[in-house]
């Protein structure tokens, strides 16, 4: 049998903190090497050639999306994965990769050239093996994350970061436009699988294992539904608008939804990427509500500050960093940053209700939402205002959040709407405070572009510090829990409620206090 690890709240707690240490630096580095190649390309590729990229770059998504969902999912929640679990999985993901590598291939220029044109197909078919190299990765990425070794997996991911970004700019400066970051993505996704096979140990080659493979499928079926739905949520904006805008307006929208939207998903990952092996191992109910408040909570604080900071200096920071081509953007970007805070919120509901094994309420929920998004897209789109776009996007998207906790997080939880002013109203009061104190520095003072951020950033968080401390000191301790654990050097010293409280979940301070 493969390993099963049986852990006690107290283990949960380290493992989950420690998973927190690893996932954060390891973020850190990635963030720092994917932010630099960004910034290198952004000089170096034109605004049209993001705009094709855009619409490709569903593809991978889609990819790791549905061996992720698919069959990941199934194995990490799972109580007994066997070997035969394990060779069925790895069957099906590469049977099902290769036929979809040739499937995506040859169907491309039939579907796709219609929409986008023969430049954007061409990008799709060079994306097409993909598919395989996600059917290979999944089994042994599972499997860390069963065994919570979130370090190996956070290493992983910054050696694909650095590969894609090498090899993105190197292509890029021998003459390619979008072609370098296809094939720079694809790089760095086929060294991520080659590092997660070498971490995971003795991985198990492909075998028919009929009954397990069922019993795979009867879970991920539905879960791979629900990701591909929320894939096209993500993702449904770029076939719209690549299809009735220009590519140039199209990849202003893709600088813009990038720094308001994915950014923020990338960092807020940090914790919402352990959150789905957390949820998983919980005892109970009432654990998994202490555990997923915590960890809402936290993305709050840590996330939202960093997103009004941002739509404080973006005025400035955004043609600084992409130069001066991309000021198009920053309007776009300041809007589409709430959307941003939306999903921090709403991104840890897809795991909470994986865990709690309603996949198909999840599935139906994202079906409904992608329809109903991709209709406002094709309404708002068809006058070519962006700023109008934009607007409707990060409407919807606060909207989708509302409705995820009534339809989602309220039937698993017995909880009601009104919880996500518990969830996110600390966060929201710093960060009136931060915008109050940064933004007239940004107005008003005139100084050279560093020490101009310099200067808003330490009055920005100061006041939010200072702010989320008064009127949230449970917020404040889980922060304190964060960086004592982060920086240990430091010697912050951790309240006893964080140290007792359930973000990672040990005994309810209630409990104890």
């Amino acid at each position: 049998m493969a390993d099963q690890p049986q852990v006690s709240r107290s283990e949960l707690r380290e493992a989950t903190l420690d998973g927190v240490r690893w996932i954060s630096a390891t973020r850190l580095a990635f963030e720092i090497v994917a932010v630099a190649g960004a910034v290198v390309l952004a000089h170096l590729v034109p605004p049209a050639a993001y705009g094709r990229f855009a619409i490709a770059l569903v593809i991978p998504e889609i990819a790791l999306s549905l061996v992720n969902e698919g069959l990941g999912t199934p194995l990490v929640r799972h109580q007994a994965v066997t070997h035969r679990h394990t060779e069925g999985t790895m069957a099906i993901g590469v049977a099902g990769g290769l036929a979809l590598t040739a499937l995506t291939y040859f169907a491309a220029p039939l579907l796709t050239t219609p929409l986008f044109g023969a430049d954007t197909s061409e990008l799709i078919q060079l994306y097409s093996p993909v598919f395989t190299i996600a059917g290979v990765m999944i089994v042994p990425l599972a499997m860390l994350q069963r065994r919570l070794e979130f370090n190996r997996i956070g290493i992983s991911e910054v050696v694909s970061a650095a590969v894609t970004t090498v090899v993105s700019i190197a292509l890029a400066l021998a003459g390619l436009d979008a072609e370098a970051f296809v094939l720079g993505s694809i790089a760095g996704i086929f060294a991520w699988a080659v590092v997660l096979l070498l971490f995971a140990g003795a991985t198990p080659l492909p075998f028919w294992r009929a009954a397990e493979m069922r019993e795979i499928a009867s879970t991920g079926a539905p879960a791979a539904g629900a990701g591909l739905a929320g894939i096209g949520s993500r993702n449904v904006d770029y076939a719209i608008l690549g299809a009735r805008l220009t590519p140039t307006a199209v990849g202003f929208y893709y600088r813009a939804f990038t720094l308001g939207v994915e950014y923020e998903r990338k960092v807020s990952g940090i914790v919402s990427r352990i959150a789905f092996p957390v949820y998983s191992r919980t005892k109970d109910m009432i654990h998994l509500r202490s555990v997923r408040r915590r960890i809402v909570r936290l993305n709050a604080t840590l996330i939202f500050p960093l997103m009004v900071f941002f739509i404080v200096v973006a005025p400035v920071l955004v043609p600084w960093l992409f130069g001066a081509r991309w000021e198009p953007a920053v309007v776009l970007a300041q809007i589409l940053a709430i959307a941003g805070m939306a999903g921090t919120l709403k991104n840890t509901i897809d795991p909470l209700v994986l865990a709690a094994g309603k996949p198909r309420s999840l599935m139906v929920f994202n079906v409904c939402e992608v329809v109903l998004y991709a209709g406002m897209l094709f309404l708002v789109s068809s006058g070519g205002d962006l700023v109008l776009v934009c607007a409707a996007v990060a409407g919807f998207r606060v909207a989708a959040l509302i409705g995820s906790y009534a339809f989602l997080l309220g039937p698993v939880l017995e909880s009601s709407v009104f919880e996500l002013l518990d969830d996110a109203g600390p966060a929201l009061l710093g960060c009136l405070a931060l915008a109050a104190a940064a933004l007239p520095l940004r107005l008003f003072l005139d100084v050279p572009v560093v020490p101009l951020l310099a200067a808003c950033a330490a009055a920005g968080f100061a006041a939010y510090a200072i702010v989320l401390r008064l009127a949230s000191p449970a917020s404040w301790a889980d922060i304190l829990l964060i960086v004592s654990r982060l920086v240990p050097w430091l010697g912050v010293e951790t309240p006893r409620r964080a140290i007792n409280g359930d973000l990672g979940l040990g005994i309810p301070a209630t409990a104890v206090e």
